[in-house]
């Protein structure tokens, strides 16, 4: 039953993630848990859905760790939850020839730590 529920999870997931099957999946199927650790997201997928302008290039989206948690006693009035560990992203910046632009590296976590330090 685990090994049906893998293989119909990877398949569904294949659209968004790269070099995945249903190897990547850790999954307690009678506890409700599920999870997927360090994936590789799908960048194209991410990109066109997203509707990120073509001066934004996403080169690599990785997640460290991605778990789910299914209530299947109360399936109908409990929501399920799916918990995102932390998402690393890799952009490249292009000018209007569409040449790599100059950009220096942004160090964005600690931005956003040396933000919220008050």
């Amino acid at each position: 039953m685990a090994n049906f529920l893998k293989q119909k999870i990877a398949n569904s997931f294949s659209i968004y993630l790269k070099n995945f099957n249903a190897n990547n999946i850790n999954l307690s199927f009678f506890k409700g848990e599920g999870e997927l650790s360090n994936i590789e997201l799908n960048d194209v997928f991410i990109q066109k859905q997203l509707q990120i302008p073509s001066w934004i290039v996403i080169r690599k989206a990785v997640c460290n760790k991605i778990r789910a948690k299914v209530h299947w006693t109360k399936i109908k009035t409990e929501p399920i939850q799916i918990f995102i560990d932390r998402v690393d992203v890799r952009i490249e910046f292009r000018d209007a020839d569409g040449e790599n632009a100059e950009i220096p590296d942004i160090d964005l976590a600690a931005l956003s730590a040396s933000g919220t330090s008050k």
